[in-house]
């Protein structure tokens, strides 16, 4: 099949998806996420993940799992036993108990929700660079003003990439407690550092799980755009997304 290039070809594929069709991506996109989450609590020294690992088989395996309500009810499970784990990838002072937001209620969740939020930028930007509808959702329902399409695809990166991120910070000592103000939310200064730590590190290069070729963070995010519009317009048979190493 040729490649499909213009925005009409391509968001007709989209609007199109059945809803079989869009569980199967779904599947893939939470074992991924799961199988990342896990790969970065290993990378900290976190043993006790088998649970995560379970649940990340039986999404790939249980034929019984036939709507997006049920795929996501184990997502939930995973992440319950995800974000109780985390904490044991703090040190110093820095705690984590659960994940909050809207608002968040410590320093570690403020930092997690502003960088969800600019990960969800990147991921936005490039399913808008290769023509995918952002607001047309495969698992986040439909809902005015929210990109839910960018939320599906951002998931894969919220551990590996995002959280990852969070815990660099603050255990390389780039951001500190003191670099917090009014409802945990970064002081000018600190906004500014952290800004320009998130710059580096999204440069920053790596051999990609899938490809094994050197990409940074930022082109990682954008391929896997590409290869989801793909396996939505069916220029590939399936769709990838990246599975990283421990």
């Amino acid at each position: 099949m040729p490649e499909m290039n213009t925005i009409a070809e391509i968001r007709r594929r989209q609007y199109a998806q059945t809803e079989a069709e869009k569980l199967v991506i779904a599947k893939r996109i939470i074992r991924a996420k799961i199988h990342n989450s896990r790969i970065l609590l290993s990378r900290k020294g976190v043993k006790s993940t088998d649970k995560l690992h379970d649940i990340e088989i039986r999404i790939l395996e249980d034929k019984n799992i036939k709507t997006t309500d049920e795929l996501m009810g184990f997502e939930g499970q995973a992440f319950d036993i995800y974000f109780t784990l985390l904490n044991e990838c703090l040190v110093g002072d820095w705690t984590f108990e659960k994940r909050t937001r809207r608002p968040p209620q410590d320093h570690i969740n403020a930092l997690m929700s502003l960088t969800y939020t600019m990960i969800k930028n990147e991921v936005q930007s490039g399913l808008r660079q290769y023509n995918l509808d952002p607001y047309l959702g495969i698992m986040h329902a439909d809902r005015h003003g929210r990109p839910a399409l960018a939320l599906d695809l951002m998931e894969e990166f919220r551990a590996i990439f995002a959280d990852a991120f969070v815990l660099r910070l603050v255990n390389r000592g780039e951001i500190t407690h003191e670099d917090f103000g009014v409802d945990n939310r970064l002081i000018k200064d600190a906004f500014k550092k952290y800004l320009e730590k998130y710059d580096e590190y999204m440069k920053e290069e790596f051999s990609h799980p899938r490809f094994e070729h050197t990409v940074n963070r930022r082109k990682a995010i954008r391929m896997q755009a590409i290869l989801l519009r793909k396996a939505i317009t069916g220029e590939l048979k399936e769709y990838h997304p990246p599975e990283y190493p421990k």
